[in-house]
């Protein structure tokens, strides 16, 4: 199992393992980065099946050495507390494991907010990509869950206005290495279809194509935005001793 879900959905979730499971069969999991949509659920799933063993990125969130042993500390400790019993192995990106039959390699991805690993099966040519690809939706509940979509359903804009809202340090950043991680990942891996874990699957090898295209294409318009400033609105009277100006801010 890739991620947990979160616990809105956690009657849908844990009936569709009922019927997957059978007898004694274990279940393992694989977190792709520690948020609530991925592990809100485990203490449930702990309680409601032989969790044999959860599997999480490495911890490296800040890339300043000083503060790295901090965040390691704090991610073991999240972990550890939310996933015992079950033993929890530390997973490094380029890692492959064996899963089911088949087999999955960690990649680490540039989009992210938290620690976070994408996950890439050869024999099925699938990318499990955790928080990112999630703009396709279904207005019904009972839509298609699995979608080749139509070249004119969705824009480049509209994956400019998803990944904005979610990463939205991505404005005005040099997104020169994103892309070029983008294009190393199309050029190594075939995929034929791209797994987020919330919106619908997107199935078909160019229809992944295309989408990686016009996500590359977001992010050079991302890159050329000026970054919003966090202080916009901020009521600069009820400090008005402070070194630091308006105008300077």
């Amino acid at each position: 199992m890739i991620d947990g879900g979160l616990a809105v959905h956690r009657r849908k979730i844990f009936d569709a393992l009922s019927s997957l499971l059978e007898g004694d069969t274990k279940l393992s999991m694989m977190i792709t980065r520690r948020d609530i949509d991925s592990i809100n659920n485990i203490p449930a799933l702990l309680r409601s099946f032989d969790v044999d063993l959860i599997r999480f990125p490495n911890a490296d969130f800040t890339p300043l050495d000083f503060f790295t042993a901090f965040d390691e500390a704090n991610a073991k400790a999240q972990a550890y507390a939310i996933a015992s019993p079950s033993p929890v192995e530390w997973t490094p990106p380029g890692h492959i494991v064996a899963f089911g039959g088949l087999w999955l390699e960690y990649v680490r991805t540039m989009v992210r907010v938290l620690s976070t690993n994408w996950l890439y099966e050869s024999q099925t040519r699938t990318l499990f990509c955790s928080d990112s690809f999630g703009f396709l939706t279904s207005d019904l509940p009972g839509g298609p869950r699995v979608v080749t979509p139509d070249p004119e359903s969705y824009s480049t804009q509209s994956i400019v206005d998803f990944l904005n809202c979610k990463f939205d340090w991505l404005c005005g950043c040099d997104a020169r290495p994103i892309v070029e991680e983008l294009e190393q990942l199309m050029a190594k891996r075939p995929i034929d279809r791209l797994c987020p874990s919330y919106g619908c699957i997107i199935e078909g090898r160019e229809a992944v194509a295309l989408v990686l295209e016009r996500t590359i294409e977001a992010l050079k318009i991302l890159s050329a935005l000026p970054k919003p400033s966090v202080l916009k609105g901020f009521d600069w009277s009820r400090y008005p001793g402070d070194a630091i100006t308006q105008e300077s801010a």
